[in-house]
């Protein structure tokens, strides 16, 4: 059957078909009232059997865009729109395919392909259509006898979407069809969907100060276990039954509220790690949405509600009004039974909440060291609303607050403080809940007697009492009602590992946050008291309850006060916090003192406690501290010493032993190996540096046919070939004018010379031929990154008289030195500062018998290959010689004396030229040498 065709291409198919519509609506108004028409009275129109899809037919006429999924019967349909890419599904459950599974092409400027597919054939079959769209488009969807119709047309109804990320704008609709209305709803397309066996993906998207982390699947996502540690700060998440499709993943940190997040593949899960910053204090809670599990993070105690999921609205198709039907009532509350408190090995500990039917838990982080677990759908007895003090255990929970959540019914809320954060782990089995704690490095607290209280509270109040501060005892619980069982806390010999064989639980999402005001038990008192000293109102409290009272000097204050029936500890409380004072229990005994005086004794006690923590911590993790001796070769041990100190623990020390280079170091292993580490990298044996040099005086025509050209553009020489490569070098410089001590100078590879042994044999005939001679051959060894000095010369004496009147000789320096700095590239060249210089006596210019000192100097920073020789030139000296030889007499006649007379002017010009080659040596070649 051709699937892309038009349906009655006549223009009136739509008009005729709205007539009958309005015809069918009038016929049913006119009738008297009827109840609705049961699945009984319409057995003849509704059928159970599996439902077949025939056929897929796209009609596209007169601005009219519509697709008509025909079936066997009446078909029931789930639909949401889906992005990337950007399509419409529908779901038809109890529905087989008879049509290819070939796309359908339709490409047009609304849509792309159709594509159908069979999604499950147990416990029933399901058919998935898949409409792609090319753009955003509103629609509506017509239930039809047996045809599901989709209308893309101007006229459509608009979707409305809310502003919230692409990644994450999902739209659902659900229709039943009109005969089938007496059938059970079907369910959504999420729960539908097959689990996901894959991770696909994963997004973290900030919403203003909230950060939400999509961890995508290629299905439903909803079995995991999640815990957290501590030292450093992280969230676990375990997520069962999948696998990591790229094997797996590191996230670089997108948002300030993380470090990054990090994925990996174990046999039977995936594990996810949120590496937190401490600072931050994270709360989290975890909501599952589609093939989307979503972790929300938000600094704070509290978290908005999940981005709401927009809903397209659907044109009602026309029929008979109906009564609305009847929606199942919601199921009884699961009744809380027990609560129980065990302890475990290793001073673990664990909270196990048991109901008569299996309860629904929802974690949540709510400060520094506290957490809160909730269950919707639950009730707590009256007898089991009481806290359960755990503070004297070896456990890391101080006490459990159960109580009914506030504006919420039928919820559950536990709130738990513990002494420090530790790592947590939830589970249930059956109708009971497993929450285990590890152990904790904090001491329990000693027990503290408060003794009876006079009177008991005459009224319960609504909230919990808030966790009281570390050093006061929490007030104490009303003794529980006859007959109750109340909490218990008893000693487990074995360990179960829940978290291996519990069942974990499933997705949550977010609640309200916990409000835990604190309440006086106290009893009640009435005073009347103005401008009373605070010590005077003090000693009264003690006699009207009883109490063991103890005021430290530092406590002053005045008093003015009018209260009636008020808890005799929540008058202490408000007057103690107007004078800026605090109250610690101590045994039997309450001590009253500056509040700063007891901030300060809490900090101090604070700090000792983390201390010991990090003792006991780096002792577990990097074992206890000992000894090492690291021996130095070749660097500076000093230096080595400063770098390993920049490394050492606050317990780890450092010394040095100059004779032997040896640096002693104590510390825990992991800062050893560190050590080690940097000593291997840093002390290593530094390269020397052989530079050879000539250095030569020879005429300008000398130079000319080294292939040094000055003042002119000559390039070719006829020992260019010997370098292996052209001439073609611009070697030309600027020449100096003639003038007496010129300088110009230029660097360059010497053109010919391939080493120095080549060179030599030129330099022999340069003597050889009188054009210039060699005046040093010096060659000298350096280490990489030490200056190198090479220096021949005269000192010449010169008589100099002193401050007392006598003459002494002085000496003035007439040398040529050069100065050489090499530096080894890491890619095997040699990197030179070179500063040449000459100063030479000039006896033509004296004064008091000194002689001038004439001074060439160049100094420069080059690039040198290994084994390469570079030449310096233009150290120019010209002498100039002027005779005359003539005839007595006659050479004075005018213009005539020319013939009696011969002047002879000569010039004699001669030129430094300094070889330079450097070679970097290895050790087994300077072995060799």
């Amino acid at each position: 059957m051709r699937h892309n065709r038009y349906r009655l291409k006549q223009k009136w198919i739509l008009p005729l078909g709205l007539l009958a519509l309005i015809f069918y609506a009038f016929g049913c108004a006119s009738q008297p009232s009827a109840p609705p028409t049961s699945q009984a009275d319409a057995g003849d129109h509704v059928s159970t059997e599996t439902q077949q899809l025939q056929d897929i037919q796209v009609v596209d006429q007169d601005g009219f865009l519509g697709i008509y999924l025909v079936g066997s019967n009446a078909m029931t349909y789930t639909a949401f729109k889906a992005i990337d890419p950007l399509r419409l599904v529908l779901d038809l459950p109890n529905t087989e395919s008879e049509i290819s599974s070939s796309p359908l092409a339709v490409e047009n400027e609304i849509i792309g392909k159709i594509e159908t597919m069979m999604l499950a054939q147990e416990p029933q079959p399901m058919t998935r259509v898949e409409i792609g769209l090319n753009q955003e488009t509103p629609y509506e969807i017509v239930q039809e006898t047996n045809q599901i119709v989709v209308q893309f047309a101007a006229t459509a109804l608009v979707v409305e979407t809310a502003p919230t990320p692409e990644t994450e704008t999902v739209f659902f609709q659900t229709e039943t069809a009109p005969e089938m209305e007496a059938a059970a709803t079907p369910a959504s397309s999420e729960e539908m969907s097959r689990p996901a066996e894959k991770i696909t993906a994963i997004q973290p998207i900030t919403y203003g100060e909230e950060l939400k982390v999509y961890i995508i699947g290629d299905g439903s996502i909803t079995k995991y276990n999640v815990f957290t540690l501590t030292d450093p700060a992280r969230v676990v998440l375990d997520l069962m039954g999948v696998e990591l499709a790229a094997g797996k993943a590191t996230v670089p940190p997108s948002d300030p509220l993380l470090k990054g997040i990090r994925m990996g593949t174990h046999p039977d899960k995936v594990r996810v790690v949120f590496d937190l910053i401490p600072a931050a204090g994270l709360p989290y809670h975890i909501t599952s949405v589609g093939d989307r599990l979503v972790v929300t993070f938000e600094p704070g105690s509290g978290f908005p509600a999940s981005p709401p999921i927009v809903v397209a609205a659907v044109a009602e198709p026309a029929e008979p009004a109906e009564e609305p039907k009847r929606t199942a009532p919601p199921p009884e509350p699961a009744r809380i039974l027990s609560i129980d408190f065990n302890l475990l090995k290793s001073n673990k500990s664990r909270l196990t909440v048991t109901a008569n039917r299996p309860l629904e838990p929802e974690i949540q982080i709510t400060g520094e060291n506290s957490i809160s677990i909730a269950f919707t759908n639950a009730k707590l007895p009256k007898h089991l609303e009481r806290h359960i003090d755990t503070g004297q255990f070896t456990s890391a929970v101080n006490v459990i607050y159960p109580r009914p959540m506030q504006g919420v019914p039928a919820a559950v809320e536990f709130y738990i403080e513990m002494r420090e954060m530790v790592p947590y782990h939830i589970a249930t089995e059956g109708n009971a809940v497993y929450l285990d704690f590890d152990s904790s490095m904090v001491p329990p607290v000693e027990p503290i007697k408060l003794g009876k209280p006079a009177a008991v509270v005459e009224e319960r109040g609504p909230e919990i009492p808030a966790p009281a501060p570390e050093g006061v005892a929490p007030p104490p619980a009303p003794e529980p009602m006859a007959g109750a069982a109340p909490p218990t806390v008893v000693e487990v010999e074995e360990e179960m590992a829940v978290t291996e064989k519990m069942p974990v639980i499933e997705a949550a999402g977010p609640r309200p946050t916990p409000d835990m005001p604190k309440a006086f038990t106290g009893q009640k008192i009435s005073l009347d008291l103005q401008e009373v000293d605070v010590r005077n109102v003090l000693r009264l409290l003690a006699d009207v309850t009883g109490k063991n009272l103890v005021v430290e000097p530092g406590v002053s204050g005045k008093v003015t006060l009018k209260v009636d029936n008020v808890p005799w500890d929540q008058v202490l409380e408000l007057i103690l916090k107007i004078n800026e004072l605090d109250q610690v229990m101590e045994g039997n005994v309450i001590r009253i003192a500056t509040a700063a005086k007891i901030k300060a004794e809490l900090d101090r006690k604070r700090e000792a406690v983390e201390a010991r923590k990090e003792l006991a911590s780096a002792a577990r993790d990097v074992g206890e501290i000992s000894t090492e001796y690291l021996q130095v070769n070749y660097a500076d041990v000093g230096d080595i010493s400063a770098q390993i100190d920049n490394v050492k623990s606050e317990m780890g020390s450092v010394s040095v032993d100059n004779r032997t280079n040896l640096i002693i170091y104590s510390d825990f292993p992991k800062r050893i190996e560190t050590a080690k580490e940097i000593l291997a990298r840093l002390d290593r044996a530094t390269k020397q540096v052989m530079v050879e040099s000539r250095i030569v005086s020879a005429t300008t025509n000398f130079s000319r046919n080294l292939g040094v050209s000055w003042n002119a553009g000559y390039t070719a020489n006829s020992l260019a070939g010997r370098l292996g490569g052209s001439p073609a070098f611009d070697l030309a410089v600027a020449a100096p004018t003639a003038a007496v001590g010129t300088f110009g100078l230029a660097f360059t590879r010497a053109l010919g010379v391939n080493n120095i042994l080549d060179l030599d044999m030129q330099l022999d005939a340069l003597e050889n031929a009188g054009e210039g001679r060699v005046i040093s051959s010096p060659r000298i060894f350096t280490l990489d990154h030490v200056q190198a000095m090479i220096q021949q010369g005269d000192q010449i004496p010169y008589p100099q008289r002193t401050e007392e009147g006598t003459i002494s000789t002085a000496f003035a320096p007439a040398t040529l030195s050069l100065t050489v700095t090499p530096h080894i590239t890491p890619d095997g060249k040699v990197r030179m500062e070179v500063l040449a210089k000459r100063d030479q006596a000039d006896f033509s210019r004296t004064v008091q018998d000194v002689p001038a000192i004439r001074t060439q100097e160049a100094q420069t920073e080059l690039l040198v290959n290994d084994g390469d020789t570079i030449v310096i030139g233009g150290i120019v000296i010209q002498d100039t010689e002027w005779s005359e030889d003539r005839v007595p007499f006659l050479w004075r006649i005018p213009l005539l004396g020319w013939l009696f007379k011969n002047r002879q002017i000569i010039d004699e010009k001669s030129e430094l030229l300094i070889f330079l080659s450097p070679s970097i040596i290895a050790d087994q070649k300077l072995t060799r040498r």
